[in-house]
């Protein structure tokens, strides 16, 4: 049987306002033991020396219970204590309206790394909803969401009637910037939206270097006036042996930007496996580029894109290259940025939906609207009615180039290969092909077929 008490913080009693505590077991009681509480109350008071609680038991678990207590972990947390080790769960719906929220683990970004405090805990929300976040204001580098930095594990949540509209250029609904953390199983409604001006997604605004999204959607409505996506703004810089992974995400939110917009992601270095886009795309310029993509807009230097679905309409409008699956894919040519460069692969991927690009100066592409240097593009399925671009089009890859901007890998090529395409579909531009229009013999498109 375990044991279980409360310790809800009164002045002057250290971390225990926030917390009500679940005791390990019936262990033998501590040689320093844990003062008892003799007043229980759900408002934070804010006083200080709050770190020692939690670092004497690092393995307990913290029960939140009110909107107060969570306020009173953004204070804790934004004083340095990281939570590592520690696990808390949410007892009771939260409405965080009347608060102008300070995020959990303020922080911002500083290239690939983060400055500042990050939450390095459990947040099990055990499926219960956060509602009336509001956040107005930020600097451009802060980390802004429900969290700032996230390097441990966000779990098990649910977000509605929120809305953000910032400055910050890391801005998710959950977290601002994830750095080797995970965050599984969490929703955003249909009743938030986001406005901001870059790296903004429903559920994180970038993933540094290594992190994991999995079973999470979006529903939101999000505008951004540069990069954004579905799920995550910016998941991107690569290093060996660290990945960044998204999976079995999905999408129902429309999502607009003014460089590159993503069902799924906008720049990405990731995986992204698993999951399906519904929401319509839309990336329009002013006078640059932009691109779009129904799962990534733009993919660089690595990762794997298979086992995808979408049915969002992808709209370019003045811009550069847009596809069913990806806009754009390319190499960076910054080791300090890119350390692992890999021939990206794209497989097993499904496309239903228009593409629309008509004034694009690349490709527009069933699954794939341009791609640079290397690449596999296999077993994919593109069935949408119309694919229209502005120069090269095609039912599987718009456009398949040599680009000596960018990196360009020994041995490897553009293989498009053993693709089912659609004979119905109607494809525009001033180059097509059925399948894919490439401008370099190299590059190899075979053994596709027609449906």
């Amino acid at each position: 049987m375990k044991k279980k008490h409360s310790a809800l913080l009164s002045l002057g009693l250290a971390l225990t306002s926030i917390f009500t505590l679940v005791g390990c077991g019936e262990d033998p009681p501590p040689e320093n033991p844990i003062p008892p509480v003799p007043v229980i109350t759900d408002t934070w008071d804010g006083s200080s020396d709050k770190s020692w609680y939690v670092e004497a038991n690092p393995q307990d678990l913290y029960v939140f219970e009110t909107a107060e207590q969570l306020a009173g972990l953004a204070e804790i947390v934004n004083e340095g204590v990281n939570f590592n080790g520690v696990t808390i769960t949410l007892s009771n719906h939260l409405n965080l309206a009347g608060f102008n929220w300070n995020v959990v683990a303020t922080s911002t970004r500083s290239g690939k790394n983060f400055e500042g405090n990050s939450f390095a805990g459990t947040f099990d929300g055990t499926n219960k909803i956060i509602s009336g976040l509001t956040i107005a204001e930020a600097a451009s580098n802060q980390a802004v969401g429900l969290f700032g930095t996230v390097t441990g594990t966000i779990k098990n949540l649910e977000i509605k009637t929120s809305t953000i509209t910032t400055e910050s250029k890391n801005v998710g609904f959950v977290a601002g910037l994830v750095s080797g953390g995970t965050i599984d199983n969490c929703k955003v409604n249909s009743d938030c939206s986001l406005t901001a001006p870059d790296g903004a997604g429903g559920i994180a605004g970038r993933i540094l270097v290594s992190g994991t999204i999995t079973n999470s959607a979006n529903n939101a409505t999000i505008t951004v006036t540069e990069t954004a996506g579905g799920i995550v703004g910016k998941a991107y810089y690569s290093q060996p042996e660290k990945l960044i992974t998204i999976s079995n995400c999905v999408n129902n939110g429309n999502i607009s930007a003014g460089y590159a917009a993503g069902g799924i992601v906008g720049l990405s270095a990731a995986d992204v496996k698993n999951c399906v886009n519904n929401g319509i795309i839309n990336a329009t310029s002013s006078g640059g580029s932009c691109e779009a993509g129904g799962i990534v807009a733009e993919q660089v230097s690595c990762g794997n894109i298979e086992n995808n679905t979408n049915a969002g309409q992808i709209n370019v409008v003045g811009g550069t290259t847009a596809g069913g699956i990806i806009g754009f894919v390319r190499y960076n040519t910054s080791v300090a940025d890119y350390a692992r460069s890999e021939t990206i692969i794209i497989a097993n991927n499904a496309n239903t939906a228009n593409i629309i690009a008509e004034n694009s100066t690349l490709g527009a592409g069933g699954i794939v609207g341009t791609i640079y240097n290397q690449a596999v593009v296999t077993e994919n399925i593109n069935s949408c009615a119309v694919v229209t671009g502005g120069t090269f089009a095609g039912g599987i890859v718009g456009g398949l180039q040599e680009a000596a901007g960018n990196v360009k890998l020994e041995n490897q090529v553009i293989s498009v290969t053993q693709n089912t395409y659609s004979l119905n579909t109607v494809i525009t531009g001033a180059c097509t092909h059925c399948v894919a229009y490439a401008n370099d013999p190299s590059h190899v498109v075979e053994n596709n077929t027609q449906a």
